[in-house]
């Protein structure tokens, strides 16, 4: 996200005006990177200029590495990095006065004592300034050296001035503990924090939604992914953001941290001893108000508490004194995780689905059916999309036999319906739906001859007459014109690919 491209929208000076917009956005940590990329940059460092060395005749480089990168390598995970790049595009649009970087992270025992917070601020006033830089060169290649001096100075006073809207949080080692810490931090100035947004990964932006709720604080969840979709403009825009998109969707880091999400979510609501530990961390009223929702919310966190002789009706009775006791309480609590879940591929598919609520409807056609077509190109296409959505429905003209060969061969999932033949059919997994919804669902909407059929894995719902009956009427109908047909369930496959210019496999699925 920290490339200058025409039709960004205006970046504002530091002292400008950002009245209107949130007092403050929480940016949520994601992880510290391997030390493996701290060694990977430190050789590659090997063969460039010492840090510190100067070239003064050389050009601005911004692909070069920083200081900071030849020491850490940024340390950030790809999740993190989106993060905050989505978070300098927020900034630099002005919708949030403050940034709040939470995560206390860190990796001492590599040699890394810097937290995660400390690292997104540090990646964040480099995107900062190489924004600020391409804003003040304008496109010119010709500069001075006094020119590309003033325009460094420039910089840099840019930079000193956005630090001073940068909060660092970092003693906080998992989400609850980021809202409990942060929500601390408000309340000790509740004028000046009145309006908050919500930025992390599209996975995870529910559950800090839901936390917000739970922790008695309103806001607006964004999506880092959302937020870089929305503001690419121009084809080198477009091209960076590709690739930033292919590099994460298709990372197992991806994978493992959306599936992880639904144990958390569990946890959230079904295991009181997993947040409540964490809420002791909050002040006076706020914490009133946080275990008052939690009991009214979730049958087992009022049992907890009462468990701990703290009564949910009397809360607001409570003395200063009594609440301190309390507290003290709740930060005994040893603090339970949920378990970890043995995930089949079939099950990670439905919890991908679930996370990211959205289905894109793909009418292939013949673009992936056709021999001259880049049949890999398309494919590629259509594995980000279901990365991004969950579940891709192949929708066609062609037959079900096709489709399903190449959902095969892109790999795709098996749980999104395949609707064939022009909706002359579905095809649902008996994983997504039973027979009785399926039943319930036809008469509910009072549709009319609908045969479903119940196969080992799958359910079969056919929406039009049967192809005998299709073909005798649609012969009786030639037979009155003098003409003739050739029906492709007639032909051998060896016929089907004369025609169509299909391999014999092909062939063989269109049958």
């Amino acid at each position: 996200m920290d490339e200058n491209h025409e039709g960004d929208n205006p970046e504002l000076e530091e002292g400008e005006d950002r009245k209107g917009q949130a007092d403050a956005l929480i940016v949520f940590g994601f992880g510290i990177k391997d030390p493996y990329w701290m060694e990977k940059i430190k050789d590659e460092s090997q063969t460039k200029a010492l840090p510190g060395e100067v070239d003064e005749n050389a050009q601005i480089d911004e692909n070069e590495y920083s200081q900071n990168d030849l020491s850490t390598g940024w340390m950030l995970s790809k999740g993190a990095k989106m993060r905050v790049q989505a978070a300098s595009e927020l900034y630099l649009q002005g919708a949030a006065k403050e940034i709040i970087f939470t995560g206390g992270a860190t990796r001492k025992k590599d040699g890394l004592n810097q937290t995660e917070a400390q690292l997104m601020e540090d990646y964040f006033l480099h995107i900062l300034k190489k924004r600020k830089i391409e804003q003040l060169k304008a496109g010119r290649t010709d500069l001075s050296l006094t020119e590309k001096r003033d325009i460094e100075n420039a910089a840099d006073a840019y930079i000193e001035g956005a630090t001073g809207n940068i909060i660092k949080e970092d003693g906080a080692t998992n989400t609850i503990e980021n809202f409990s810490r942060t929500l601390a931090m408000f309340d000790q100035n509740p004028d000046k924090y009145k309006s908050v947004g919500f930025l992390s990964n599209r996975f995870h932006i529910d559950r800090i939604v839901q936390l917000a709720g739970q922790f008695d604080l309103d806001g607006e969840g964004f999506s880092a992914e959302d937020v870089i979709s929305s503001a690419r403009q121009g084809k080198r825009h477009e091209a960076m953001f590709s690739k930033v998109l292919d590099n994460y969707l298709n990372s197992q880091e991806y994978i493992d941290f959306t599936l992880a999400e639904n144990r958390y979510r569990r946890g959230l609501y079904e295991i009181p001893d997993n947040s409540l530990p964490q809420t002791a961390l909050v002040e006076g009223k706020r914490l009133k108000r946080i275990l008052k929702r939690m009991a009214e919310s979730e049958a087992e966190y009022e049992k907890r508490l009462r468990e701990l002789d703290i009564d949910p009706d009397r809360l607001d009775e409570y003395t200063d004194e009594q609440m301190d006791e309390i507290k003290q309480r709740l930060a005994a609590i040893k603090r339970i995780m949920p378990e970890a879940e043995k995930l089949s591929g079939i099950v990670d598919s439905l919890e991908r689905a679930r996370h990211l609520q959205t289905l894109i409807f793909s009418d292939v056609d013949g673009t992936l059916s056709s021999a001259q077509s880049d049949q890999a190109k398309v494919g590629r296409y259509l594995q980000m999309a279901e990365r991004c959505s969950g579940e891709t429905v192949l929708t066609s003209s062609r037959s079900r036999g096709n489709l399903e060969q190449l959902r095969k061969k892109f790999g795709m999932s098996e749980l999104a319906p395949i609707i064939f033949e022009n909706g002359g059919g579905v095809v649902l997994s008996k994983e997504v739906v039973s027979r009785q919804v399926l039943r319930e669902v036809v008469q509910d909407l009072g549709l009319q001859n609908i045969k479903i059929t119940e196969e080992p894995q799958t359910y079969l719902i056919e929406f039009s007459p049967p192809k005998e009956e299709l073909k005798d009427a649609f012969n009786s109908v030639l037979d009155e014109l003098g003409m003739q047909a050739r029906y492709v369930m007639d032909m051998t496959p060896e016929e089907i690919a004369g025609v169509y210019n299909y391999s014999l496999q092909e062939a063989q699925d269109e049958k």
